[in-house]
């Protein structure tokens, strides 16, 4: 499939129980049109959890980082819906981050859609980063692409700018954590591939996915529930 724009919105989240139906009735049917109808947005895709936490992933494609700073994105932020304030207060462990496209090799041969999305939230040790980045770019994310079953992967670095600030909207979640200041994102064609060999191989001890540089890397394989791409994207 490929990933598509400049950035990115990254959201983990969950929701209390009681309020999950009215949640997840609110995604499909107003949250996601509105942002995705919004100036700059080319992309949503949601999922649910197969393996580790929060619940759900919600990534947001971009043209750019400036499209999560436009007046019309602020304004969505600054005035929520009424059935955005009634489902907000029920989130936890809400994690969003802005993010910039680093590189993102894809598998060689025809793709199909992706049905799964591994999440890698990326601590990096102290002055670091740029480490990360040489790594997952020269040997992590050209490995990530050879497993079979896999057939993209990308690096994210968090724009701190763009993710700041306290609108409206985010004043009335539940409870908020926060974004790694990397992620790295990778297509599958379906979730149990994560089990191969030759992926678990990029993280065990040593591995060129946990290498000296990180502080912490914290996985989770998301399978796809719904999406909605803007036309032309």
């Amino acid at each position: 499939m490929g990933f598509l724009g400049k950035a990115a919105l990254a959201v983990w989240l969950e929701c209390l129980p009681a309020a999950e139906e009215d949640f997840n009735r609110w995604y499909l049917e107003e949250h996601m049109a509105e942002r995705v109808g919004l100036p700059g947005f080319l992309r949503g895709r949601r999922h649910e959890a197969f393996r580790g936490a929060p619940r759900y992933f919600a990534f947001y494609e971009t043209e750019g980082v400036e499209v999560l700073q436009t007046p019309e994105y602020n304004e969505r932020l600054d005035n929520p819906t009424p059935w955005t304030r009634r489902v907000m207060p029920n989130v936890r462990n809400f994690t969003r981050g802005v993010y910039r496209r680093l590189d993102s090799p894809e598998a060689a041969g025809p793709h199909e859609d992706a049905r799964t999305l591994v999440t890698l939230r990326l601590d990096p040790a102290p002055g670091r980063e740029a480490a990360l980045r040489i790594a997952y770019r020269e040997a992590v994310l050209p490995r990530m692409v050879q497993v079979p079953g896999f057939l993209s992967a990308a690096l994210y670095e968090l724009d701190a700018g763009a993710t700041g600030g306290t609108p409206e909207e985010r004043r009335i979640i539940g409870s908020q954590t926060m974004a790694p200041p990397f992620a790295c994102i990778a297509e599958a064609q379906d979730a149990a591939i994560v089990d191969h060999q030759a992926w678990r191989a990029l993280f065990t001890p040593g591995g060129p996915a946990c290498g000296d540089f990180l502080r912490d890397v914290i996985e989770g394989v998301y399978r796809f529930r719904h999406g909605l791409t803007r036309p032309g994207a």
